[in-house]
This record gives structure tokens, sequence and C-alpha cells, in this order.
């Protein structure tokens, strides 16, 4: 698994981060002979102090050195209320043995929500709203229960449930079980749309070439009647492109309209090195001249770019979206602004996507559409959890203006608002977003039972 993120996704990223392919060559050959030189010094080394060494002292010299890298790796999380995985040498075992494993291809069509899901292809939607997918980037339980950031981030949801209470929306809030940590946003969201608790490139990549038509979310909202539209505004080149396979993406998913990177007018400041449009830029582009132009309902997946590590200063939000192409240089006054203070920057990226976002709900949501916001995983290079929520929980929002909705959301776990501290209880399951979200449009009267969500 991880020789094929390192063979397909890595390039990728960095084509896109504007790593050229013969300076990723340049950097690997690089990498691997200063590798290679430390191992054979540490070995050298290590052979003549063992030549020096009597064979007790040299085996309780082993024990300290493993306990001193296990100590070293632990300090950190010396405030920890109990020890979990991430704080013992175990931890690598099992993670090696799932990196090794391939799933068996006819475990990927029965997983325990296909049925349901096939089914739900052939009943009558009572309604048709329009329903806005939006994965954001990194945002995990982090930024909500950390000391740097959980005070300050209180009073910016706070004051942001206030502004959407005046304009008529109503949020509701749980954690979901992301199947990863840090990257991969791909296998995080794919799990959401086909009820499948994806955790590997590798089950992934044979998910592409299922035969047949999936049932997952994109199927069921066209067999009702919805046009599908995904945005994806990470930048592409001709190399890029010729390094995902783009074909099987689209036959697997079968999005009736793809807005990507270069589909996207986008004239101002790019404020990224991953494409730099403001996702308020693509996100009103898609409702101006998609949604706006089809007088069918409209079923939009979204994964946002702005809060991707390391966490760049965020756009600015104007109330006229088309005046960002008027902004050609940083309004932060440095290219590509990462000011010191991590942690502050992570926030000020979450709060920006939740701004935008809200935003757009005031705008554009009429009575029964919905807004579905949902962290894809936790930020990478960040300590998770402080061992206060489980260390994959992301925030699952829901904006509507149905207040009758968000009650019976409420009943079922959900939290009024947009902010649910440290009470993770009950905690969904990415791959059980698919089969809720269809529940919920298929009962009028009913979310779905607990089994359905995937609470625990």
């Amino acid at each position: 698994d991880d020789y094929l993120l390192v063979k397909e996704v890595l390039p990728v990223f960095l084509q896109g981060a504007g790593v050229g392919r013969w300076t990723q060559l340049g950097l690997g050959v690089g990498g691997l002979v200063v590798v290679l030189g430390l191992v054979g010094w540490a070995f050298g080394q290590w052979g003549r102090a063992i030549a020096r060494v009597r064979p007790n002292r040299l085996m309780l010299g082993s024990w300290l050195l493993i306990g001193l890298f296990v100590a070293a790796g632990t300090w950190k999380y010396r405030k920890g209320t109990f020890p979990g995985i991430w704080q013992s040498v175990q931890w690598f075992a099992p993670r090696m043995v799932v990196s090794l494993q391939s799933p068996a291809p006819d475990t990927l069509a029965e997983g325990p929500f296909f049925k349901k899901l096939q089914a739900n292809l052939l009943k009558p939607l009572p309604r048709k709203p329009d329903v806005f997918l939006v994965f954001v980037e990194a945002y995990g339980s982090t930024v909500v229960v950390s000391p740097y950031t959980r005070d300050s981030f209180r009073l910016f949801t706070d004051s942001l449930e206030r502004r959407l209470a005046r304009a008529g929306i109503h949020t509701a809030t749980i954690y979901s079980q992301s199947p990863v940590i840090g990257g991969r946003s791909w296998l995080a969201f794919t799990s959401a749309m086909t009820g499948l608790w994806l955790d590997s490139h590798t089950a992934y990549d044979r998910l592409l070439d299922y035969p047949g038509t999936y049932p997952h979310l994109v199927t069921f909202f066209s067999r009702h009647g919805y046009h599908t539209t995904r945005i994806s505004t990470m930048k592409a080149t001709e190399e890029t492109d010729s390094l995902i396979p783009l074909d099987r993406i689209n036959g697997f998913f079968g999005f009736e309209t793809w807005l990507r990177w270069a589909d996207i007018p986008y004239e101002g400041y790019p404020y990224n090195p991953f494409g730099g449009i403001p996702d308020q830029y693509s996100i009103e582009y898609y409702y101006e001249q998609v949604a706006q132009t089809d007088p069918r309902p409209d079923f939009l997946f979204f994964i946002t770019t702005n809060s991707h590590a390391p966490w760049y200063l965020p756009p600015p939000l104007p109330d006229d979206w088309h005046l960002l192409d008027t902004i050609r240089h940083s309004p932060y006054g440095t290219w590509w602004a990462l000011p010191k203070g991590m942690m502050r920057r992570y926030r000020l990226a979450v709060e920006y996507q939740l701004d935008m976002l809200s935003a757009f709900a005031e705008r554009h949501l009429d009575e029964e559409d919905l807004l579905i916001v949902v962290g894809d995983h936790q930020p990478p290079g960040i300590d998770h959890t402080y061992d206060i929520v489980d260390a994959q929980a992301t925030p699952l929002h829901v904006f509507s203006r149905n207040r009758q909705l968000v009650r019976r959301l409420e009943v079922q776990g959900f939290h009024p608002g947009l902010n649910r501290g440290a009470d993770q209880a009950p905690l969904w399951r990415h791959d059980t977003l698919a089969l809720w979200l269809e529940s919920l449009l298929l009962d009028a009267s009913s979310v779905g039972s607990d089994a359905e969500m995937g609470t625990h």
C-alpha cells in the first residue's frame, strides 16, 4: 500500500506543487544517497562499538537505547490520561501488516450497506432538495479540543451560530470517524460516498475497477434526476493528468460535471501552491454557471483546498465573489504567507472554510436544501486528540432552513450548533454517511436507525 502511495500519489502531489519530474528524480536520488550513507555510517559506528562491549553490557545498552527512543517519542504525551497505541512501539507492527496486506476483490462489493444502497436506487424520492456535500480538507476535532485553538475557535463558532440564526439557518453537529489520519483525503470521501471503510490505497485502487454500476451517492442522485457535479481544484497539468487514472475515476463515479482547476477561470492572486483558487470562488462559480443554468435539482461534491497543510493564510471573503479576480497581489504582503504559529494558521484556515460555507448557505439554501460539511481527516503533523476524543474523529455539520429536520437529527445524537466540544458520543463513521443521507431524503419522518448510522 505504501509502495502504491509513493508510486502513484506522491508524484501527483509534487507536480501540483510545482516540483518538476527531473527535480523529483534528483531529490529522490539525492535522498537515497544520503540515507544509504547515513545507514552505512551508523552500522560502521555500531560495529566498532560492539567490538568493544561485552555481551551482557551490549544487551543492557540495547534495552536502554530502545527505552530512550520510546521515552523520547512519548514525552509529548506525558499529560495524557491513558497510554494509547500512539505511545507504544507495538504501533509499528500492525501498521506494517496492514500496509503489506491486500483486500480480496470480492469483499469490496459486500460491504455492510451495499444491499441497502442498491435497494435505495429504486425507491421514489418524496422531495428533491438541492444537496451540497463539502469535505473540508484537514478539518479534524483537533481544532475543537486543542488547548492552542479551542477557546478562540469556540468564540468563532458561537458568533457564526448567532449570524446563521439571524438568517434563518439551523445547524447541528456530530463527530464522524475518518478511515485515515493526516492525509489521503480520497479514501475518506470515497468511504463516505460508497459505504465502504477504505483505509488502504490498494482497496481504493481495486474499487475503481468495480464491474458494473456501484450504488454510491452519485449513482443514487443520478437515478433520481439530479445534476451531479464534482469540484476539485488542486492544480493539474498534462504531466499530473498523465499520472492520475482519470478515466477509471470518471468511470466509477460518473459525475455529470467535473469542475477541475483548468475549468475555473480564476484570474486573481494564487493563495497557495496547490492551485491557489479561493474555495469561495470555486463554489460560487459552480452555483452561477452550473446550478443556476439547469432546472434539475443539484447534488454537489466539493473537496476544498484552502485548508490544506501547511496552512497558508486564507483568502479574503468579499460579499461579491467576483471581486477576487481583481486581487492580483498578496493581501498579506508576502507571497504564500506562512507566518509563525502553525496552530493559529490552522485555526484560521478552518474558520475561513466555515465562514465561507455559512455565507454560501445564507445566500443559496432554500427551505428543504441541505448543506453537509464534513472534515475529511485530522490535520497532518499535529497532536490529534490530546486524549479527549477519538484520534480519527472529524466534525460533521448539517445546515438547513428546516427546523423540524434539524430537530430530528438531534434525536439521533446531533448537537445543536457548530461546536461539539469534547462530547463525542455518539461517534459515527464516514462509511455510514451515504446510507444516512439517502435515508434522510427517502423518509420525510425519519432520519434512520442508530444501527444504520453506525453509532457506537
